[in-house]
């Protein structure tokens, strides 16, 4: 199981981690997470000891389950269109509302220094909202797998160390062989 679980987080990694910024998932994850499930399943059981181990394994598998929902639902932008006319309206009614101020008296200067900061102002907080509107994509606040990272090499390590044949299913992008 645990060479399942190495593929599992490698294909997290490599494939729906970048999937995620499309509003996608992955195949390799989910045939992953399926081999897990079927090969935890097929497990004889001859000990409680192996039993309580084996049930603190499917509490895990739920974790993982609903850390994938998670990571996937958070990858779906969640402010809807309606929400983003309403921001650039606003924008816009400040700009136009700041412009009726003009004074053809005051200093030139002065008034584009102020029209220039509450332009500024405005279109930052959008585009603010717009990143983090999108943890997964390449917009500077991007979201990047190091925990799930860490915790491959962790389980990596415990195969090499442990298991008869260390070699995994997978690539090392988490494909299938």
């Amino acid at each position: 199981m645990r060479k399942e679980l190495v593929c599992y987080g490698r294909s997290v990694i490599n494939d729906e981690w970048s999937l995620m910024a499309e509003n996608r998932e992955s195949a390799d994850a989910e045939e992953w997470l399926a081999s897990l499930d079927t090969t935890a399943q097929g497990l004889e059981i001859p000990t409680e000891r192996e039993s309580a181990a084996l049930q603190h394994w499917f509490n895990q598998g739920e974790a993982r389950q609903d850390a994938r929902r998670g990571r996937l639902t958070e990858g779906r932008p969640f402010i809807p269109g309606l929400v983003w006319a309403v921001l650039w309206i606003l924008t816009v009614a400040v700009l136009g509302f700041q412009l009726m101020f003009v004074d053809p008296r005051a200093p030139l200067v002065g008034q584009i220094a102020a029209m220039t900061a509450t332009t500024a102002t405005l279109v930052s907080a959008v585009v603010l909202v717009w990143v983090l509107d999108r943890p997964f994509n390449e917009r500077g606040a991007k979201i990047e797998p190091f925990r799930m990272e860490g915790a491959v090499a962790v389980v990596e390590r415990l195969v090499a160390d442990t298991a008869a044949d260390p070699a995994v299913p997978c690539t090392a992008t988490g494909g299938p062989l």
